[in-house]
């Protein structure tokens, strides 16, 4: 299992613990953000070792995110 790990901004950084990054969808991991950093959805752009994480219907996984160990991603937003 891994731990993903998300910056954004001067927060303290979001994480998740024993999670399969193929188990779950880019869109689902947005909706945990959601609440976390008050950014919506649709404002959210997520990266990777520079690659955003763009299609909310693939596995963070199919990102090459790790299935094991700690990925470190960066949330950027925007809200309206």
């Amino acid at each position: 299992m891994a731990t993903i790990t998300v910056t954004f901004q001067k927060l303290v950084p979001f994480t998740l613990t024993d999670v399969d990054p193929a188990a779950m969808t880019v869109g689902e991991l947005k909706g945990q953000l959601e609440a976390w950093s008050h950014v919506p959805v649709v404002g959210q752009k997520l990266l990777f070792k520079g690659i955003s994480l763009a299609d909310a219907s693939k596995p963070p996984a199919e990102y090459s995110v790790p299935a094991t160990g700690t990925a470190k991603l960066l949330l950027m937003g925007f809200t309206s």
